[in-house]
This record gives structure tokens, sequence and C-alpha cells, in this order.
């Protein structure tokens, strides 16, 4: 008898369930294809509603071809604090690392390392010894002309923070040597 009084219980609940449920709607008309959107034209400096453009620009890369110890080729793209590095059949995307002097890239397995117009390609290692898969390279077009009174190098800093666009570098050239040996 509790069998059957339980069976009738949960007959009815289940009853009650499907009939409180209410038949899929019948299907209306399609939906009117919403018209394109008008583009976004920046709105004046100030005011709300301001319209953004929030793609990120593509990186340009300045390309830089390298002529190593023996024959070896080797071209280093650079772009912001980025570097790819393709030499033989491996191109490697590295981030610019803290340096001492020239510009250090690194993707933790292999490590480029640019000062003035040449470089070097090694593994990334602790205390810097890593196997040295290229070295001496120079760039085959230099990046300032090489006659006499002429300096040529880079300037490079922490990326911690940008500079400005209408940031100035100075540099000052400074003969530091004795007057009884002087400075050529």
């Amino acid at each position: 008898m509790r069998n059957r009084v339980a069976w009738l219980a949960a007959g009815f609940l289940l009853s009650r369930i499907v009939m409180g449920q209410q038949p899929p709607a019948a299907p209306t008309q399609p939906e009117t294809p919403v018209a394109p959107v008008a583009p976004i034209t920046p709105a004046t400096p100030g005011t709300r509603g301001q319209a953004h453009n929030n793609i990120r620009r593509a990186i340009e890369w300045k390309e830089f071809d390298y002529t190593c110890e023996g024959g070896a080729e080797l071209t280093v793209y650079l772009g912001g604090s980025l570097a790819k590095v393709r030499h033989l059949d491996h191109a490697y995307l590295m981030k610019q690392t803290p340096s001492a002097d020239g510009n250090r890239y690194s993707d933790g397995k292999v490590l480029w390392w640019g000062k003035g117009n040449g470089g070097f390609l090694r593994e990334d290692a602790p205390n810097d010894n890593g196997k040295v898969l290229v070295k001496d390279c120079l760039l085959d077009k230099r990046l300032a002309a090489e006659a006499p009174g002429t300096v040529a190098g880079t300037v490079g800093y922490m990326l911690r923070m940008a500079l400005p666009p209408s940031a100035v570098i100075e540099v000052q050239l400074e003969d530091v040597s004795l007057a009884d040996a002087p400075a050529k």
C-alpha cells in the first residue's frame, strides 16, 4: 500500500510539472538584419562620449642584417622592446632585458647582445657562460659613417616608462685623457 501511495504522489507531482510547462513558442518571423554600423570618428577632445580606438597598432619592425664569423648570416628585427632574430633555420622572439652596455634581448633560452655595429648570439645561461651560437657579427650597412672625427653608437635605457615624443637625448663627448697622454 505504501508503494502505491508513493507512486501516486510521484505521478501527481510529475503531472503538475509537465502541465505547468509552457509549450515552446511558435517560431516568429526571422529577425530583420541589423544595419551596418557607421565608422566611429573621433569626437572633440574633452567631450563626453569620446570615441576610443582600442585596437593596438602593429609593431613596426626595423631590419638589421649582419654577417658573422665564418660568413654566417643573421637578421635582427627590432620593434619597441622586442627583437626577432633569424639565424640559419631558427627564429627567436625576445624581450629586451637589463644591460650595462649595449642592447640585450633574451627569450630565456637564447640571447642576442648588440652593441654599436656588432653583436653575438648565444645560449642564455647563468653567469654569462652559455654556448656561443654565432659571434663577431657586423652590420652589413653601418649605422654611421666611419670617418675620422665621427662617433657612432646606440643609446639605451630601461623601459620601465616610455619617453614622451618631445624627449631629447643629450650626449657629451669629453676628453678625459691626461695632458701628457692626449687622446687621438
